[in-house]
């Protein structure tokens, strides 16, 4: 079979294109190993070479490495590999540090219900423990919160008696 002018130029086009979306793909891909994405598109250049030196034995290696490769790259995004190496990842946002204004909120009301000398160290503390959740889902910090909201007042009940304990003591 023989190819006119206009045929081989569309043949090297469609190349072209197809060697420039599996590049991107090994580039900006973060769903599968890079060795896998890499083996496709090795095993694709293999094929173009393969066709331009009319070989059919480095077509075949080629197309096996092509195949190989995609099947590995499908496999691993079907089963959700999402650690794979990119130019720009984004990473998800697990890692992202902040505490939600209103459990900050709630923290404050719990510090307000105890008396006015221990409210500051029991503030700090309650602060400190949110910021260990920091990257938590918003509603671990609210619950935690609202326990600290619901525990102040026994705790208030606490720190009072302490205090007329210690000054019976004197």
């Amino acid at each position: 079979m023989t190819f006119s002018v206009s045929g081989w130029v569309f043949l090297y086009l469609m190349f072209g294109l197809v060697g420039l979306w599996l590049l991107a793909e090994v580039f900006l891909q973060h769903k599968a190993r890079l060795l896998w994405r890499v083996t496709a598109f090795t095993g694709f250049v293999t094929v173009v070479m393969g066709v331009v030196g009319a070989s059919v034995v480095v077509i075949g290696v080629g197309s096996v490495g092509f195949a190989v490769g995609q099947i590995f790259v499908t496999n691993s995004y079907r089963r959700g590999y999402t650690e794979g190496w990119t130019v720009n990842r984004r990473r998800p946002r697990t890692g992202h540090r902040s505490v939600t204004p209103s459990a900050m909120w709630l923290t404050d009301v719990a510090a307000w219900i105890l008396p006015a000398r221990d409210r500051c160290r029991y503030s700090e503390e309650w602060r400190s423990e949110l910021w260990d959740l920091a990257t938590a889902p918003r509603r671990h910090q609210i619950a935690h919160a609202l326990r600290n909201v619901i525990y102040a007042w026994p705790t208030r009940r606490a720190v009072l008696q302490g205090q007329h304990r210690m000054a019976g003591e004197r």
